[in-house]
């Protein structure tokens, strides 16, 4: 880095190491270190969860740069009153697309395919967590705006411990076959997964806000293995279709890949 002067200046680059959830614990740490940072910190760089920074925020983002490098809830950003919007922080800065923006293609490729076929659209939320929670809201109002029809609106409790295969059951009794949209994170993928195969039920595209796990067909497999395929072919009980930023790893197999 350069100083205004042009003379080369040394920076120092602290790692601070939380746990990889959302429990009180971890959001007490959180805020610690936040009023830790905001007083030895020029720049910070806040943890890849909009509900973590949502904690680390309120110490650091309104005194010093705080990079929001994984975190895009809009919440986080903005808030609104009446019909007026304004910057939540002074100093907080978001790297990705807006939380209620990552469905928005989705909506739209759904909205090209109702011009050949009526569709419906369900949606399946963690509304505890923030970026999940606004995934949802911003695909529902979006799906609203070019008149889907929302079939469903079902929530995930704080626990984790849900019913999976009492939900695939409800999802299946409501017609819910265009598509699912699942706004949550990895941990809840392969038991939804799991549950809609037991069940011998899919829609026409179940979708979920973001999990490239490479070990998540794995954890599939482990429940429902697939039968050995004929020579030369590849037999899965599903196929993988990535869009957006995801990154692409061999273990994600499908015909979208040909």
């Amino acid at each position: 880095l350069h100083d205004p002067s042009g003379e080369t200046v040394g920076i120092n680059l602290t790692f601070h190491s939380v746990p990889a959830d959302t429990s009180d614990a971890t959001k007490a740490a959180v805020e610690r270190l936040g009023s830790q940072l905001a007083l030895t910190s020029d720049v910070v760089f806040s943890p890849y969860s909009s509900t973590l920074t949502h904690v680390l925020a309120p110490k650091t983002a309104n005194s010093i740069f705080t990079l929001a490098s994984g975190a895009s809830a809009d919440d986080l950003f903005s808030l609104s009153s009446t019909d007026t919007k304004f910057r939540r922080y002074k100093y907080l800065i978001g790297l990705a697309a807006a939380a209620s923006t990552y469905m928005h293609p989705l909506i739209e490729l759904l909205r090209v395919s109702a011009q050949k076929q009526p569709l419906n659209i369900t949606f399946v939320s963690a509304e505890h967590q923030s970026f999940p929670s606004a995934v949802c809201r911003g695909a529902a109002k979006q799906a609203e705006l070019f008149g889907i029809p929302i079939v469903g609106n079902h929530l995930m409790n704080k626990t984790g411990e849900n019913d999976f295969p009492a939900l695939v059951k409800r999802l299946k009794a409501e017609r819910s076959s265009s598509a699912v949209v699942v706004c949550s994170y990895c941990a809840e993928v392969p038991l939804l997964i799991n549950a809609t195969i037991a069940e011998q039920w899919l829609p026409g595209a179940l979708v979920f806000t973001t999990c490239v796990n490479p070990g998540l067909p794995a954890e599939i497999e482990a429940v429902h293995p697939t039968p050995e395929p004929p020579p030369g072919q590849i037999l899965s009980n599903y196929s993988w279709y990535l869009t957006g930023t995801s990154t692409w790893h061999e273990a994600l197999i499908g015909d979208d890949y040909e």
